[in-house]
């Protein structure tokens, strides 16, 4: 409802070497946004993709990502991870200092 009041929160980057050579940046974090009663909502995990190609000097952001909050909600009352969190941030969001996310159990 007031996109003027968007904040990214908790987030962090993950940067990978491509099969090609360029490097992959991966953000990873949650957005919040004020709804139309002036309070924040609470937030979504979000994933971006972006390539920096040294070899064409150029940096493309090219996927954005955010969570379904109702597909969250039903895929945890089944104790399974969401399609947003198999497919997107347990793939760009796992490193050393970041642990895959497992289902509830």
């Amino acid at each position: 409802k007031d996109p003027d009041s968007m904040a990214v929160r908790s987030s962090f980057v993950i940067q990978r070497a491509s099969p090609n050579g360029d490097t992959e940046i991966y953000v990873c974090g949650i957005v919040d946004a004020k709804n139309s009663f002036g309070g924040y909502t609470g937030g979504v995990p979000f994933t971006s993709k972006s390539v920096s190609s040294s070899t064409l000097k150029t940096f493309d952001t090219y996927d954005v990502q955010l969570e379904n909050p109702e597909v969250k909600v039903a895929a945890s009352r089944q104790k399974r991870l969401s399609p947003f969190e198999k497919v997107y941030w347990n793939a760009r969001c796992v490193d050393e200092m970041h642990p895959a996310l497992l289902p509830n159990e």
